[in-house]
């Protein structure tokens, strides 16, 4: 159970430094007005919002993500993801990045309102990692988006999902970007 809990923080905390949008991703010393989910004219599904602002993210930031994910969970892969913190935060994956890090560093609280993840969302997250296959994965994780959208795991998790998707790398997305 607690790796959920640690896997799904993780992939909220790095959601807002990736998308950089909204009260949990701006960067704090150059707030940058957003368009309204309701007026993106991306026709992208939720999968290739994801993977469209992936692929923004510097190739040695992902790779050394890919590394750590790699590891079994415990010790190494710990050290692993504080390294690459600590090299986010010390520039290493560049200005933006160590901006949207200490932004975030500076904001641990805003995260902590999320945390413990609500049992009904730790229980779709273990369905998602259960899912065989790339277009049932895709479809639970759209399913999560929507239910975190309605509000169905509670206003914090809600306010985090629409600054995710009022961020400015969400509405960005093209088909053809994310691979589609």
């Amino acid at each position: 159970m607690n790796r959920y809990l640690i896997t799904a923080t993780s992939l909220l905390a790095g959601a807002a430094l990736v998308l950089g949008g909204g009260a949990l991703g701006a960067n704090a010393s150059t707030p940058t007005p957003t368009a309204s989910p309701a007026s993106s004219t991306s026709n992208c599904t939720f999968g290739e919002h994801f993977v469209s602002a992936v692929r923004g993210l510097p190739k040695a930031l992902r790779d050394d993500l890919k590394a750590a994910r790699a590891e079994t969970p415990g010790p190494q892969r710990r050290k692993d993801i504080q390294a690459v913190t600590t090299k986010a935060l010390d520039g290493g994956y560049g200005s933006s990045v160590e901006s949207k890090a200490k932004f975030l560093r500076s904001h641990r609280g805003d995260l902590q309102a999320v945390r413990p993840l609500p049992a009904a969302l730790r229980a779709d997250l273990k369905t998602l990692h259960a899912e065989k296959g790339k277009s049932a994965k895709l479809a639970e994780a759209s399913t999560i988006a929507d239910k975190a959208m309605a509000g169905d795991y509670g206003s914090p998790v809600q306010k985090l999902a629409k600054d995710v998707k009022s961020s400015s790398a969400w509405q960005d997305c093209s088909p053809a970007a994310s691979g589609r």
